[in-house]
Order: structure tokens, then C-alpha cells, then sequence
């Protein structure tokens, strides 16, 4: 074979062995790195820069993570969402319990009837 860039290794009985099908990909050319010409002070930015950075990310990821928090988080919201409403209209929310409850106890009553019955 012709090919220089493809060394064919010699089998243990003395074989060659056969040519790959599909030739190793060529590594693409490195620019060549250039010198860092930052100052100390400004390494030192840097690093804390992205340090700070890398804190609020994984802030943000635990706070995702956290479902118990989160699920805290809601029904806080929840209350907070339900006593404004209490404040703006108060005839409304305990119009609204009582049919909750009269609903519940009409419930129960039905229940209670229909057991009897059979």
C-alpha cells in the first residue's frame, strides 16, 4: 500500500493485516495558541467571575430541584392569593365555604339515605 498515512500492523502468524474500510479521520489543524496577556489583577477578576457564575447556576438548579421547597413555595402562594381575596370581598368568600359546606353535608346526608335504602 501506497498510503503513508495508514501503518499496516503485521498479524501474529506474519500476515498483514487487511486495510481499515474507512480511514482514520485527519485531526484538523490546532491554531496555535496564543499568549495570555492578562495582568494578575485581572486573572484573578476572572476566576472570581466565573466562580460567581457557576454558584448562581447551581443556586438555580438546587432551588429547581428542591420539589419540597417548591411545593411549599405554592401553597404559600396560595394562602397569600386567597386572603387577598378574603380583603377585596369578604361576602364572597364565606359565600363560597358555605356552599362548599352545604354541598359536603348534602354529601354525606345522600350518602346516608342511599345506605338506608339498601
Amino acid at each position: 500500500m501506497s498510503n503513508t498515512d495508514h501503518v499496516e500492523p503485521i498479524t501474529e502468524h506474519g500476515h498483514r493485516s487487511p486495510a481499515p474500510a474507512v480511514p482514520a479521520p485527519k485531526k484538523p489543524e490546532q491554531p496555535a495558541k496564543q499568549k495570555d496577556t492578562r495582568s494578575d489583577d485581572e486573572l484573578r477578576r476572572d476566576i472570581r467571575a466565573r466562580r460567581d457564575e457557576l454558584a448562581r447556576t447551581l443556586d438555580a438548579l438546587e432551588y429547581k430541584l428542591d420539589v419540597p421547597a417548591r411545593g411549599q413555595e405554592f401553597v404559600h402562594r396560595g394562602k397569600q392569593k386567597a386572603l387577598g381575596i378574603w380583603d377585596e370581598n369578604p361576602v364572597l368568600v364565606a359565600g363560597a365555604a358555605a356552599g362548599a359546606v352545604l354541598t359536603l353535608v348534602g354529601g354525606i346526608v345522600a350518602a346516608a339515605l342511599l345506605s338506608r335504602r339498601n
